[in-house]
């Protein structure tokens, strides 16, 4: 069932998809066909990037996700927490999109550590347009019209399809939203 709001959620999802496709030429150090593509250049960027990043120091969720934004946007690479902030600014900023959260696989995980380390220990961050409401931690819990966007793993999909799609497939783990604009 799609509505109209619905439709404009997996509109503006996939244009920030797109924008994120243009933004991340030089890709990932997480994904092998990203690595073997660059001769390992991605995985330095990455490294470089993480490694100069100031987005962990800010002292707040907001300041964090528009740094890390920024940074990602200006450095063309970046990993799945660098592409679903600058999906998030791009919703936020060219659609006004609301309500957008900005979400994390396994924060008991430490998942922000790791994304500013790059250890990879099962976490993962995408964004949600549309949530309403329901708990953070059980996506059956979200609205019907509630749409997610992941540009690390290419998917915009209704939120309750998410689940057996996305990169953990129905291996789904508690998530949180690290910032919310309502």
């Amino acid at each position: 069932m799609n509505t109209a709001l619905q439709q404009n959620y997996l509109k503006w999802a996939n244009a920030a998809i797109q924008h994120c496709r243009w933004t991340f030429v030089i890709g990932t150090n997480n994904k092998q066909d990203d690595i073997i593509r660059t001769g390992g250049w991605s995985a330095e960027s990455v490294n470089k990037l993480r490694q100069q990043s100031t987005a962990t120091a800010q002292p707040t969720d907001q300041a964090f996700v528009e740094t890390l934004a920024s940074e990602a946007e200006a450095a063309r690479c970046g990993n799945c927490g660098e592409q679903a902030a600058v999906a998030f600014e791009y919703m936020r900023q060219k659609f006004s999109a609301r309500p957008l959260d900005f979400m994390i696989l396994n924060p008991s995980r430490a998942a922000i550590h790791s994304m500013a380390s790059g250890v990879c220990d099962g976490d993962h961050a995408f964004v949600v347009v549309g949530r309403t409401g329901g708990n953070d931690a059980n996506l059956q819990t979200w609205d019907v019209e509630a749409v997610v966007c992941d540009p690390w793993a290419g998917l915009v999909c209704p939120a309750f399809e998410y689940g057996g799609k996305g990169p953990c497939g129905a291996a789904w783990h508690p998530t949180k939203s690290l910032y919310r604009v309502a």
